[in-house]
């Protein structure tokens, strides 16, 4: 029997080579579920990438448009992929509805080409940010609809300050913008995911961000995000500093009200310390 033969006949312990992690080859029977993403990821390298020549085993380098998530699901350690399909899809709807958007002038789309190329250079990062801040209106509008949640974790894993920076960007952008109906939900899965890796002041911020998206849009699936993020077990740092925006601006309480009232969001689902506020606000 040829050696291909070998990798693919019902004596092998894996299957395919081709399309294995590097832990199904030491310890098949202690594989993780991430091997299956791994496998995803070749898949999915095999059809959107010209070449498909790659390495067994190894993780994927690729240019365009899915190069970031090619490497994000066959990284060599398991817990630095993709947790789950769930996951990977939200990934995968994002950087196709991304990629159906409308060609950047040719300024505009040499900093973003940068980053897309080479989303672990600094540089690349803080001349696309500087140039999205001095942008307004559409031409801001198409740049960041382009930095998908994979993007935003690897930035935040190389420059917290540009990070920060760059969700300051966005969430002023998802608080001020019209978006199309469907595309409210690959937003808020987008903020849900950089509120994971988030400083308190900006999940605070992604917060607010998220309530102004889904009442503004009247989208059910972001309400029930932005509930989750601050249900019964929510930070008590994030709850803090949530509860003086909370006293600042009446226009939050009334957003709360609206999720209680469209989802039926039971009151005392908030966490107890904005449930408390809630009561005492609505009695006066």
């Amino acid at each position: 029997m040829g050696l291909s033969g070998f990798w693919t006949s019902s004596r092998s312990a894996y299957g395919s080579h081709y399309y294995a992690a590097p832990e199904q080859a030491s310890d098949f029977r202690n594989t993780p579920e991430q091997a299956d993403i791994f496998a995803l990821g070749c898949i999915l390298h095999d059809n959107v990438v010209s070449s498909a020549i790659r390495v067994p085993f190894a993780q994927i380098h690729a240019s365009g448009p899915y190069g970031v998530i090619l490497e994000k699901c066959t990284e060599f350690e398991p817990r630095r992929r993709f947790p789950n399909v769930e996951k990977l899809r939200s990934a995968l709807f994002d950087q196709w509805r991304i990629s159906q958007l409308e060609v950047p002038i040719s300024e505009d789309a040499n900093f973003l080409q940068a980053v897309l190329s080479d989303p672990a250079s600094i540089e690349d990062w803080r001349r696309f940010i500087n140039h999205v801040e001095g942008l307004a209106g559409q031409d801001r509008n198409t740049l960041l609809r382009s930095i998908n949640a994979e993007l935003l974790l690897q930035l935040e894993g190389i420059d917290g300050v540009l990070f920060t920076r760059l969700m300051n960007l966005i969430c002023e952008w998802v608080e001020s913008t019209g978006f199309e109906w469907a595309y409210c939900d690959v937003i808020g899965d987008r903020l849900l995911q950089a509120h994971e890796v988030s400083p308190v002041r900006v999940r605070c911020q992604i917060v607010l961000s998220m309530l102004e998206l889904a009442v503004s849009h009247n989208r059910w699936h972001v309400m029930n995000q932005a509930g989750a993020l601050l249900a019964q077990t929510a930070d008590n740092g994030l709850v803090d500093r949530f509860l003086i925006e909370l006293g600042l601006d009446s226009a939050v309480r009334i957003k709360l009200e609206k999720i209680e009232d469209i989802v039926s969001w039971p009151r005392d689902r908030w966490h107890p310390k904005i449930a408390a506020y809630l009561n005492v606000s609505g009695a006066n």
